[in-house]
């Protein structure tokens, strides 16, 4: 089970317990999961209630989020061939996150460290943040012969008016605006 984000996000009157997310397996709507800590022991039961559209499924348990935390692995990339560590919840991180909202860490910053962003700072290089929650999509391979027939789940974003101001006023001095993410 894969958690993507909280049901009252896309429908303020969901049940507060239900979360959309991505179900590996055939698994019917009304069907339990069993879930297990580390160790292999039961931890909770886990309601499929709604399979959407997009695949997608919508799970019910009380407090998804401690269970993640505590029975839950990191979902490394499939580049990453080997099993999760404890450690891998900091190391597969970016120095950005923050907050919850990404289904993955945005791989294309994971280099970027506190050190590295200080020296660039110190070498005069001024950053501008926008936020970005990677999407389930990141996970689906390129199904399609044509790329403009290829669909897959929308991320969402924010570039704060602080950051397009900055944009603007480092192009009209002839700066270059770099982005990574």
């Amino acid at each position: 089970i894969l958690l993507l984000h909280p049901e009252h996000l896309l429908d303020p009157s969901a049940d507060p317990h239900a979360w959309r997310a991505m179900v590996r397996g055939r698994v019917a709507s009304g069907a339990s999961i069993q879930v297990l800590d580390h160790a292999g022991e039961p931890a909770a039961l886990v309601t499929v209630t709604t399979l959407h559209a997009d695949g997608t499924r919508t799970v019910i348990a009380d407090d998804l989020l401690a269970l993640a935390d505590r029975c839950g692995h990191v979902p490394l990339p499939p580049y990453i061939a080997r099993p999760d560590r404890p450690s891998d919840r900091d190391r597969y991180q970016t120095v950005f996150g923050d907050r919850l909202g990404s289904v993955a860490a945005p791989t294309a910053s994971l280099h970027l460290t506190t050190e590295l962003l200080a020296r660039l700072t110190a070498h005069g290089v001024t950053t501008a943040m926008v936020e970005l929650a990677i999407g389930p999509g990141t996970f689906k391979p390129v199904d399609t012969e044509d790329l403009a027939d290829f669909r897959i789940h929308a991320e969402w974003c924010n570039c704060p008016p602080e950051t397009v101001a900055a944009i603007r006023s480092t192009r009209a001095a002839g700066g270059r605006v770099i982005a990574v993410g």
